[in-house]
């Protein structure tokens, strides 16, 4: 199934976690130059772009959201604040948000994402979920080094 921002707006009460996989992007929209946003496939009704004003509007209030996108967690402008992606999650009352420090592999970017949605739906809290997923990383010797477990973290709301 597509994404698009009506099957997020239809399809986000049957599911308790939310995953992105897929780009972010600065656009420009609302007579700004710089609107935070994902992308996500274009339709006749939808720009292809699910940007932060939009996100602030979905109730989000039973999900966890998994931004497995590269480099989420902190704006674009180096001042080393939350990036306004995050907080549109927070505003939208997701109950807790994975995110990114900086560009990840895809492979282990995959594996670390399902690891972590089974985790929650296996009654683990989002931090412990990370946490037992990066031990686990460490532990591996094919996959311990840093670059590609430590970017992740987890943000309750």
């Amino acid at each position: 199934q597509k994404v698009t921002e009506n099957n997020i707006l239809l399809g986000n009460k049957q599911n308790s976690v939310i995953h992105f996989a897929t780009h972010n992007t600065s656009i420009k929209k609302y007579g700004l130059t710089n609107v935070p946003a994902l992308v996500i496939s274009k339709t006749n009704e939808d720009d292809g772009y699910l940007d932060a004003f939009e996100i602030q509007k979905i109730d989000l209030s039973n999900s966890d959201v998994i931004l497995s996108a590269c480099s989420t967690l902190y704006s674009k402008n180096n001042t080393g604040d939350f990036s306004k992606l995050i907080r549109a999650f927070k505003i939208s009352g997701s109950r807790s948000i994975m995110a990114t420090r900086w560009d990840v592999e895809s492979e282990s970017a995959v594996s670390i994402s399902t690891s972590y949605a089974e985790n929650l739906s296996n009654g683990l809290y989002p931090y412990e979920s990370i946490s037992k997923i990066q031990r686990s990383y460490i532990k591996n010797s094919e996959y311990n080094h840093p670059a590609f477990w430590a970017a992740y973290v987890s943000i309750m709301n």
